[in-house]
C-alpha cells in the first residue's frame, strides 16, 4: 500500500493504494476462475445513490474523471462515466463484471451503496477514513480479471467532495497506469511482429514491440520509420539516435528542438516545403518515466504540418543509454481527422514503454 500525499489543508490528506475485500471476494480465490471484465477501457461505471448525491458527489466525480485530455486536437474526456444504481444485493451482478468501477458513498450512509462501501473496507481502513487520513481505495481484479475498482468514501459528502476535487488528476493516475498495462496485453494478444522488432534491434541496437500491421517503410543510418497507412487513420512510428556524453542537457526544450529538427528533415508533407513540427499553441508536456530501467522521458502533445492544414496527436519517448553514451528518440503519431484519438494515444503510450536495447553494444560499437 503506497500513500499519495495530498494537500495538507484537506482533512482527508492521504490517498491509499490498496483495498481489502472482506465480504465480496472469498479469501484465496484463484484468479483463473474469475471471468474477464467486460467493457471498454475508457468507460467507468459509477455506483452512487443518485437520490442523494446528484447535486454533490456526482458532479465532483465527473469533473475529475471526465476532464478533457489536454494532448489531443479536440475535446475528448479522460474517461466516460455511466451511472448505475445499487438498490439491492442482486444489482451487484451488474457491477461485478465491468472493467472500471467507482463506488462512492459516505462511510455511515444508510443506503445499499453505503453498506457496499463498508463491506469492502476492513476496520483499519475505516478508522483511517474516520481520522481523515484516507478517502480513496483503488484495487485490481476484485470480481473479475482485468478489472479496476475505486472506492471513494468519507465522513460526509462535503468532505468527500473537497477531497475529490483537491486530489484531481491524482485520482486518475492509478487507473491510467493500469490502463497502460491492459493496453499492452490487448495490443500484442491480437498480433505481434517479433521478427520485425528483431530486425530493428539488429539494425539500430534498440527496439520496441511491433503491433501486427506496421510496415517498415524507410531507414537511413540513424533514422527509421514504420507506418500503418489507412485512408482514415494513418499512424506511424519513427526512431532516431545519436551520441550524447552528457545527459544533463536533456530538458523539455532540448527534446522539442531535437524532435523538430529530425521531423523537418525526415517527416515531410506532400506540398512544397511542408513538414511536421510541434504545435506550440496547444499543451506540450514532458515527464520523467520513472518505471523505465533507463533514463527516460515521455512527451505528449500535438503536431502540425508547416505549409499545410494537417495535425494530430503524438507520443514521444527519449531514452538515454549511459553504457553506450547514446540517446534514442522514439515517436508515435497519428493523422485521423474523423476518428477519436484517445485510445490510440493510450496505445502509443503503452507501446513506447516496451523499449529495450542491445546490452552487448559498447560505446564504440553503438556509434
Amino acid at each position: 500500500m503506497n500513500p499519495l500525499p495530498m494537500n495538507q489543508s484537506n482533512s482527508l490528506s492521504t490517498l491509499l493504494f490498496g483495498l481489502v475485500i472482506t465480504l465480496l471476494v472469498a479469501a484465496g480465490c484463484n484468479m483463473e476462475y474469475k471471468p474477464k471484465a467486460k467493457g471498454s477501457l475508457d468507460s467507468i461505471l459509477l455506483v452512487v445513490d443518485t437520490t442523494q448525491h446528484n447535486a454533490s458527489l456526482v458532479p465532483a466525480i465527473r469533473e475529475v474523471f471526465e476532464q478533457a485530455i489536454p494532448h489531443v486536437p479536440g475535446y475528448e474526456p479522460q474517461y466516460k462515466m455511466h451511472i448505475a444504481s445499487f438498490e439491492r444485493e442482486s444489482d451487484l451482478s451488474v457491477i461485478e463484471n465491468r472493467t472500471n468501477v467507482v463506488i462512492a458513498a459516505p462511510l455511515d450512509e444508510q443506503t445499499p451503496t453505503g453498506s457496499l462501501v463498508r463491506s469492502m473496507l476492513n476496520e483499519s481502513f475505516e478508522q483511517n477514513v474516520r481520522n481523515g487520513t484516507s478517502f480513496a481505495f483503488p484495487a485490481k481484479d476484485v470480481w473479475a480479471r482485468n478489472q479496476w475498482v475505486l472506492v471513494l468514501t468519507g465522513v460526509d459528502t462535503v468532505a468527500m467532495k473537497q477531497a475529490i476535487l483537491e486530489a484531481d488528476t491524482r485520482l486518475l493516475e492509478p487507473l491510467q497506469t493500469y490502463e497502460l498495462e491492459r493496453w499492452t496485453r490487448d495490443i500484442y494478444e491480437k498480433g505481434e511482429q517479433v521478427e520485425l522488432a528483431d530486425s530493428l534491434m539488429a539494425h539500430a541496437g534498440w527496439s520496441v514491440r511491433m503491433q501486427h500491421d506496421y510496415v517498415w517503410n524507410f531507414d537511413t543510418t540513424r533514422f527509421v520509420q514504420f507506418r500503418r497507412p489507412l485512408i482514415d487513420n494513418d499512424r506511424w512510428i519513427w526512431g532516431a539516435w545519436e551520441e550524447l556524453q552528457d545527459p544533463g542537457v536533456i530538458t523539455p526544450s532540448w527534446i522539442q528542438a531535437k524532435r523538430d529538427s529530425i521531423m523537418a528533415t525526415y517527416l515531410k508533407g506532400s506540398r512544397p516545403k511542408s513538414y511536421i513540427t510541434t504545435e506550440t499553441r496547444r499543451p506540450v508536456s514532458t515527464s520523467f518515466l520513472d518505471e523505465s530501467e533507463h533514463l527516460a522521458f515521455e512527451t505528449l502533445g500535438t503536431w502540425t504540418m508547416v505549409n499545410d492544414f494537417m495535425g494530430g496527436p503524438f507520443v514521444h519517448f527519449t531514452y538515454y543509454i549511459p553504457e553506450q553514451e547514446r540517446v534514442v528518440f522514439v515517436e508515435y503519431g497519428q493523422f485521423a481527422p474523423q476518428i477519436g484519438k484517445r485510445r490510440f494515444v493510450r496505445q502509443f503510450r503503452a507501446m513506447g514503454r516496451t523499449f529495450k536495447v542491445d546490452t552487448t553494444l559498447t560505446t564504440d560499437s553503438s556509434k
